[in-house]
């Protein structure tokens, strides 16, 4: 589960640095509902991994909280690996 970590501290780090090509960088391809620029634009992004499933050999489900400083949502991200390590390819969301 590290690696999944390792791939959401990423993002974050890239919205603290407004680093739009390393967010970006996280992810397959765009992502409908999930605008890179969206990310980039909120200045802030705490996630938190709460719980990591297999879903095939090659794919894996996330649920992460992510806080970003005026709200927070929780989410679904599907993700898969490739040969450059694990990469987001699709989300579902909740907002609070």
């Amino acid at each position: 589960m590290d690696d999944i970590k390792f791939l959401f501290q990423i993002r974050d780090a890239a919205v603290a640095q407004k680093d739009y090509e390393k967010f970006a960088a996280t992810q397959i391809d765009a992502i409908p509902n999930a605008s890179v620029q969206g990310y980039i634009s909120s200045g802030t992004l705490k996630t938190e991994l709460l719980y990591a499933i297999d879903d095939t050999e090659l794919k894996k489900v996330a649920f992460v909280k992510e806080d970003y400083g005026t709200h927070s949502a929780f989410l679904l991200y599907y993700l898969i690996n490739t040969i450059n390590g694990w990469k987001i390819y699709n989300t579902a969301s909740l907002l609070r």
